[in-house]
């Protein structure tokens, strides 16, 4: 009586390198993971646009507009037995467990504007938790890059760290 539903990646998976040139644009990409009706129910979604486990070279003008993770945990009612609902988004736009590096030519020039992380929860008999990180950006900690200082933000939505989140 347990549902489990976990995606990511809505445009591109990347394990190698990945080399984002002048032009590129990510726009409304989604991810999306729903668990519902089962007692418990666990939902984790991540990376809007881009999951990498790779690198990630920005290397001129590079948007992301609009994408979205969205993870969606809904218990049903199975009478006295107890119920649980949990939901976990981050990463509107990418979800970094590599390397970014930004060049002399993108410096500055990587926008994420209205990207989206976001989590519900609902049970009918029990306790329901949500969370959503990194409206745009959840990565590893990166020595020598400052994304906030590197990248525009603008919009990026999330319950904690609109922008970008780090994790260890």
């Amino acid at each position: 009586m347990t549902a489990f539903a976990t995606c990511w990646a809505g445009a591109i998976e990347n394990t190698g390198a990945l080399i984002l040139k002048d032009g590129t644009r990510f726009r409304a990409n989604t991810v999306e993971a729903t668990a519902s009706t089962a007692s418990f129910t666990n939902a984790n979604a991540s990376g809007g646009a881009i999951v990498s486990s790779g690198s990630i070279t920005f290397d001129g003008n590079v948007t992301f507009r609009e994408n979205l993770a969205i993870a969606a945990a809904n218990s049903g009612y199975h009478g006295s037995m107890p119920g649980g609902a949990s939901a976990v988004s981050s990463a509107g736009a990418i979800a970094n467990s590599g390397t970014i590096v930004i060049t002399a030519n993108g410096e500055g020039k990587c926008h994420f504007i209205n990207n989206e992380a976001r989590a519900t929860a609902s049970t009918a008999n029990g306790d329901a938790t949500h969370t959503s990180s990194g409206g745009a950006i959840s990565t590893v900690e990166l020595p020598g890059v400052n994304l906030t200082s590197s990248c525009t933000f603008e919009g990026n939505k999330a319950e904690t760290d609109s922008d970008v989140t780090t994790r260890i």
